[in-house]
C-alpha cells in the first residue's frame, strides 16, 4: 500500500491534527471551535474566517498561508 497516496488525499488541516498526536474533538476543544466548523474547512464548504485562520496559524506553528490560499479555503496536503 502506498502511504502517500493516501496523504494526498487529506487536507493541510487533517494532516496536522495527525500530526499533533491528538483527535480532531481535541483540536477543536483548544481552538475553541466546533467539530463542525472544522469540518467544513477541512472539506471545503466554506472559507477559515480571518481571526481562525490566524489562531490555526498560532496553534501548528506555520505561516497562515500554509494552511489556506488567499480566499481563506483549506489547501490540500502535498507530499
Amino acid at each position: 500500500m502506498d502511504i502517500t497516496a493516501n496523504l494526498n488525499t487529506k487536507t493541510v488541516l487533517e494532516h496536522l491534527v495527525f500530526l499533533s498526536n491528538k483527535n480532531t474533538v481535541a483540536v477543536c476543544k483548544e481552538l475553541l471551535i466546533t467539530p463542525q466548523q472544522f469540518t467544513d474547512w477541512a472539506k471545503l464548504r466554506r472559507p477559515i474566517p480571518a481571526e481562525r485562520l490566524e489562531h490555526l496559524s498560532k496553534y501548528f506553528l506555520i505561516p497562515e498561508n500554509m494552511i489556506a490560499d488567499e480566499k481563506n479555503m483549506q489547501k490540500n496536503f502535498r507530499c
